[in-house]
């Protein structure tokens, strides 16, 4: 049932939204007792709903946050709870229940697979998906990873995790650097000068976009060479967009044409045609 909400576009109610797992935590309220989970504002798919969104910024409006939690209960009473990681538990599990234009709850989808942070399994209290160790997850099982633990790509030095034994912390931030690549290639971006393949010391390969900064094998980032791309407009079918596109070439300046008509240089000579 998870799979085919995830999946289609259509299935699921206004509103529906589907969200890493956290450490599960209880609520209670008017209505009883009331159990939710922390939404990892890491990751979340959500089924836009102009009025569900219009709800939310109606409860953060009459500001009944306390420390404790949204509402009077214990939801929101962590890392986050202020924001998005409390409000949107604390909407599904209360004010959708009221009558809400939410006629759903939200989904948990594995935190392994849709936010990992290569860190160690949630087993007290047991979340619905995802509880095994991240750090054990196999890369080309994960759909979204999370740069916290591991710390950013771009700061060229990833974090060593004390049981991350199978490295996946490296081999995330090679996989991003492999996707930087892609992008540069599709963009027709140059590599970024002085960049270094590899980390000396990590032996991260980078694929140029860190570059040595000191004897030591400090290594800094080489951002995207964005300067060569210029504003151009387009056309669209009902309209002009802006959209940012690889400078144009110069054109070669071409030569008077032919006598059978056909221009220099852009169109092949005829049989029999003279040098």
């Amino acid at each position: 049932q998870q799979q085919q909400q995830l999946s289609s576009p259509s299935a699921g109610p206004a509103g529906e939204v589907a969200a890493g797992g956290g450490t599960a935590s209880g609520g209670t309220a008017s209505g009883g007792a009331v159990r939710a989970c922390p939404v990892q504002g890491g990751f979340a798919v959500v089924r836009p709903s102009a009025a569900v969104f219009q709800e939310m910024v109606e409860i953060v409006r009459r500001g009944d946050f306390k420390q404790s939690g949204w509402g009077g209960t214990t939801i929101g009473g962590w890392w986050g709870g202020a924001t998005f990681q409390g409000l949107v538990p604390y909407y599904y599990a209360m004010a959708a229940r009221a009558g809400s234009l939410a006629d759903g709850p939200a989904v948990e989808v594995d935190r392994c697979v849709y936010n990992n942070m290569v860190d160690k399994g949630v087993v007290s209290p047991l979340p619905a998906v995802g509880a095994a160790e991240c750090r054990q997850t196999k890369l080309a099982e994960i759909k979204n990873a999370h740069f916290t633990l591991c710390q950013k790509p771009w700061e060229c030095s990833p974090a060593r995790q004390k049981n991350d034994l199978a490295g996946l912390c490296v081999a995330l931030h090679e996989k991003w650097h492999e996707i930087r690549a892609d992008l540069e290639a599709n963009l027709g971006l140059p590599a970024p000068p002085g960049g270094s393949a590899n980390g000396r010391e990590t032996k991260v390969r980078f694929l140029g976009h860190c570059r040595p900064v000191s004897q030591g094998g400090r290594l800094e980032y080489a951002p995207l060479a964005l300067d060569s791309l210029a504003p151009q407009k387009y056309r669209g079918d009902k309209h002009e967009a802006v959209g940012l596109l690889p400078a144009p070439q110069k054109a070669a300046p071409q030569k008077a044409p032919r006598a059978s008509g056909k221009a220099a240089g852009l169109l092949g000579a005829g049989p029999g045609a003279g040098p």
